[in-house]
């Protein structure tokens, strides 16, 4: 019982990048001068999202946005964001592990017999025996761990993690 306890509990700690962090992502931007409004375009169209300073939420999912900062009296500065492998997802190496020990450390013999030739009845027997690979186990939770992640988008984190922009004068 306990041994289903522990894969239980391993297999609810997949997808570990979810657990760790959510599909969004906070990035704080700051200009100086402050006051700059900051428009957002992940390629849905751009939208106004506020004047710095601020903090900004992206989807980590999202492939390619940027800001525009625009100020009267001042350039314009834009920031590209970059989507990257973020190390959370590594956490998913863990639960797999975890399983995969479990099954190492457990015997799982499959086997059967049934038979007799008594009263002129003749039956079949067999019999046989099978295990499971704990690096087939690790495999699936790892698998199931990174698919989920990759849904939500929380395997991903967008670079830069913060903004802090001067502003140049027109001239």
């Amino acid at each position: 019982m306990r041994r289903f306890g522990a894969v239980i509990v391993a297999v609810a700690l997949t997808s570990c990048a979810t657990a760790i962090h959510h599909d969004l992502q906070s990035i704080p931007v700051t200009s100086t001068p402050p006051g700059a409004s900051v428009q957002l375009d992940c390629g849905r169209g751009a939208m106004s999202v506020g004047t710095t300073p601020m903090t900004l939420t992206l989807q980590r999912r999202d492939r390619a946005c940027m800001i525009t900062l625009t100020k009267t009296g001042w350039q314009q500065s834009i920031v590209q964001f970059h989507r990257t492998l973020a190390p959370a997802a590594l956490t998913n190496v863990v639960p797999a592990g975890l399983a995969a020990g479990i099954v190492e450390s457990s015997h799982v013999e499959i086997a059967g017999s049934n038979g007799s030739t008594s009263g002129g009845i003749v039956t079949a027997s067999a019999s046989g025996s099978g295990s499971i690979s704990p690096v087939a186990v690790a495999g699936i939770v790892l698998s199931a761990g990174l698919l989920i992640d990759i849904h939500t988008g929380a395997v991903f984190e967008q670079s830069p993690r913060r903004v802090d922009i001067r502003l140049e004068p027109k001239r």
